[in-house]
């Protein structure tokens, strides 16, 4: 409890309390209080439009900010008496605007000049603030791998590949297996942590990090996360590990006289129609026209998700010749391990080295130096004219490529090499 000598002394220096801090036409008056702390200082401050009070344990810190205040409130009454009609009209249109809100605009206008501090820009503000809606929206909370259960199924019902289903439900179990959370609470740090956990080379990180975008872009838009982690996580660049590898007419030919029956459609479909083994894996015996003479790669076989015709040569309709009426898959041993079982056995069989990738980089070698047409040689592998020009030129002669071309089986007889009507 305090004393009568502790009350006589507060009484004492109370005197000329409350004080009145003028500036112009403009008081901010300034209280003293006592309480069980001690001595305190208020402002009643009215410059945003509203009334708030300001606490201070300095007197001098208090005058200070009263002061302040005083002068911000003389310069708007300045500012006030001295506006003109559009700018009349501009307040006039800015308070309607807030009257949904109901908010103030002298409040308003100092909370947007303290955002500003931190964004620069009113286009940065708007940025933010949609952020962070999009951050803090409701969502649906469901386990990482309840979800994976449902993405998974919903790409079967969809028709997604054997191989590219496979491929989903390895990583993403695996995924789940580690990150044991609601999908909504995946943050871009755990997933970073994820990927860098993976001891793995650049470009299978790579596909790791595509997938996982996949799968969170598909929870955002069912709603059960309001962001995708994955965005933030570092991109992954993958460097070229060296020269592009092609085969030689002669190592090809080898090649295909090595093969077993099963595995022919598959150099003769890679090596001169450019196919990815991946398509090549898709492609079915009536994708074939064996009168057109081209291959037709609907959208859900090819890499792109885009529909394209590679034509077929008259040296691989030779070696395809005895294919002809069949029905079903070309490769219908399916599955990776066993096309690169069979594909090592060729090679060993035919005294050749196995380059990777090599039937479809030959096939497009071969054709550019041929027809010297980027543009077409890319539209037939359904990649780009840059992506042509900076693998492909100048690996072969035009020589060459007539050579290539001219591979046609021991019984072919009568042949017109390189013809692609």
């Amino acid at each position: 409890m305090e004393t009568k000598d502790a009350k006589r002394a507060t009484g004492k220096r109370a005197k000329g309390w409350p004080r009145e801090i003028t500036v112009g036409r403009t008081s901010v008056t300034v209280y003293r209080r006592t309480n069980g702390d001690g001595i305190g200082y208020r402002i009643a401050d009215y410059s945003t439009g509203t009334r708030r009070f300001l606490s201070f344990a300095d007197e001098s810190e208090a005058l200070d900010e009263a002061k302040r205040i005083a002068g911000r409130l003389a310069e708007r009454d300045v500012l006030g008496a001295s506006i003109r009609k559009e700018e009349a009209g501009a307040y006039a249109s800015a308070v309607q605007s807030l009257a949904p809100f109901g908010l103030s605009l002298p409040a308003v206008a100092d909370t947007v000049a303290q955002a500003l501090k931190h964004v620069g820009t009113l286009p940065n503000l708007l940025i933010a603030a949609e952020a962070w809606a999009r951050d803090h929206r409701q969502v649906t909370r469901k386990p990482v791998a309840d979800f994976v259960a449902e993405f998974l199924k919903a790409k079967q019902n969809r028709g997604a590949s054997p191989r590219y289903y496979a491929d989903l439900s390895s990583r993403l179990t695996r995924f789940a297996d580690r990150i044991r959370k609601d999908v909504c609470d995946v943050a871009s740090a755990d997933v970073q942590a994820f990927l860098d956990g993976q001891k793995v080379a650049s470009q299978t990180v790579k596909n790791w990090r595509t997938v996982l975008h996949t799968f969170f872009e598909a929870a955002v838009a069912r709603g059960f996360a309001s962001s995708n982690p994955v965005v933030k996580t570092e991109a992954i660049k993958v460097r070229a590990t060296g020269a592009t590898e092609i085969f030689t007419p002669a190592e090809f030919r080898k090649l295909l006289e090595a093969a077993a029956p099963e595995f022919v459609p598959v150099l003769v479909l890679g090596g001169f129609a450019g196919l990815r083994s991946a398509e090549t894996e898709r492609v079915r015996w009536e994708d074939i026209d064996f009168d057109a003479k081209h291959v037709v790669l609907d959208a859900g076989k090819t890499k792109t998700a885009s529909r394209r015709i590679a034509p077929l040569c008259d040296a691989a309709m030779a070696w395809l010749a005895s294919y002809r009426g069949r029905k079903g898959l070309v490769w219908a041993n399916t599955g990776r391990d066993s096309l690169y079982r069979v594909q090592g056995e060729c090679a060993e069989a035919a005294g050749v080295e196995w380059k990777q990738n090599a039937l479809r980089h030959s096939a497009a070698s071969y054709r550019f130096a041929d027809i010297a047409d980027a543009g077409r040689v890319a539209a037939e592998l359904g990649n780009s004219p840059g992506v042509v020009h900076r693998h492909y030129k100048s690996l072969v002669t035009a020589c060459e490529a007539k050579k290539w071309f001219s591979i046609i089986p021991a019984t072919g007889g009568n042949v017109v090499a390189a013809n692609f009507a």
